[in-house]
């Protein structure tokens, strides 16, 4: 098989190339990135069926010319809710299986909202996977697995916080986190989706093994645009987050409350400037030291925590199936279980066409057997809520 790996120069992009070269059922993998000299270098390092070619994905003829002859194309380029769509709508003209790691919620609601565009990828024999990452991604498998295992399932709840320290973060990051934190978000709420404000709304304490207690807040995520659409019946799900130390969550806040993550632009000495540029753009500036003291980073451990809990009631008695992953580095459970996505489409091992989030066309259990076997590892428990 032939993948074509857009943004695969990026943080993920990169590590994603290197897995599937040395995947024996895949036969040529294309570092597709707007950066050639760093892609041709990669494929230098990497030698042997790794290419690389030049793609800016906002310049659609030249990335249709790229896509063509692919039996997958990945999407690694973000942020997502600037450049995903428009990459997924060209997947489906040129008549290609897609997989990325979009996290943003709302193309994810645009396109899985889109039956036509649905029905085209299904007519031309095409599965498009829409956010197959860590969160959304095996968060949205995980919550399929455990809806499974009750009777009936009543409420889903994603959390996750991360320390300082844990993973770096590249500007389509910073500008992810600055989109999902700002504004109105939705969340889904009682059989119906409803807008709430990031970091404001659904403030709770949620203790992970190793983070303690974590204040957490409503955020704009995938998960609760995609599950209610293929978990039939759950009433609530919602996606929190948190940080250590907590003044991250303050600092989100506050620049959006000030507006500085804003798209919308103003004039400065008569210059048109976005404020969420400007911002982006002074945090990428930023020296290593200034951002470790800011960010007390030297203080934390590195960890990213997860934790997926499916309610509802199996016997007669009100329980949690819960599924916890805690790491230093989330990246791996981000880029691999799109490799695995990839490789498992140019297999013909995904019978469902169309347009999906992975709970809508992945068996749970296949899926997390190959992550597993990566060294992703997730904790299941239960807990009996009430008799």
């Amino acid at each position: 098989m032939k993948v074509v790996v857009l943004g695969g120069c990026g943080e993920e992009g990169r590590k994603a190339v290197n897995e599937l070269s040395k995947s024996k059922e895949v036969d040529g993998v294309v570092v597709a990135d707007i950066n050639l000299q760093k892609a041709e270098k990669i494929a230098r390092i990497m030698g042997g069926k790794v290419s690389a070619r030049q793609v800016d994905v906002t310049k659609t003829p030249e990335l249709k010319e790229v896509m063509r002859g692919a039996d997958v194309v990945m999407n690694f380029v973000g942020p997502f809710y600037k450049f995903g769509e428009a990459v997924v709508r060209t997947a489906v003209d040129v008549g290609v299986n897609y997989v990325d790691i979009m996290d943003d919620y709302d193309p994810i609601g645009s396109l899985l909202g889109d039956e036509e565009l649905s029905s085209i990828a299904q007519k031309k024999g095409i599965t498009v996977i829409l956010g197959l990452g860590v969160s959304p991604g095996l968060t949205n498998i995980l919550s399929k697995l455990g809806a499974d295992e009750v009777d009936k399932v009543d409420e889903i709840r994603i959390l996750w916080a991360f320390t300082s320290s844990a993973g770096a973060m590249s500007p389509a990051v910073m500008y992810h986190m600055f989109h999902i934190t700002s504004g109105l978000v939705p969340t889904f709420q009682d059989f119906k989706w409803v807008n709430v404000k990031p970091l404001k709304d659904g403030e709770e304490i949620v203790e992970f093994p190793r983070l303690g207690k974590v204040r957490v807040f409503h955020v704009g995520h995938g998960e609760p645009v995609s599950i209610p659409r293929y978990v039939k019946g759950v009433r609530t799900v919602c996606n929190k987050f948190g940080s250590i130390p907590e003044e991250i969550v303050q600092m989100y806040r506050l620049f959006a409350d000030l507006e500085l993550t804003s798209e919308k632009p103003i004039d400065v000495l008569g210059h048109s400037i976005r404020p969420i540029d400007f911002i982006s753009a002074y945090f990428k500036q930023l020296s290593p030291e200034v951002v470790a003291e800011v960010f007390r980073v030297e203080e934390v451990e590195p960890i990213f925590a997860c934790r997926v809990e499916v309610i509802g009631e199996r016997g007669g008695k009100k329980i949690s199936v819960e599924y916890s992953y805690e790491a230093s580095d989330y990246s791996p459970a981000t880029y691999l279980p799109a490799t695995i996505g990839a490789i498992m489409l140019g297999r013909g091992e995904i019978e469902a066409k169309g347009v999906f989030a992975p709970e809508g066309c992945l068996e749970p259990r296949s899926l997390m057997q190959e992550v597993e076997q990566r060294g992703i590892t997730w904790t299941k428990g239960e807990r009996v809520l009430t008799s």
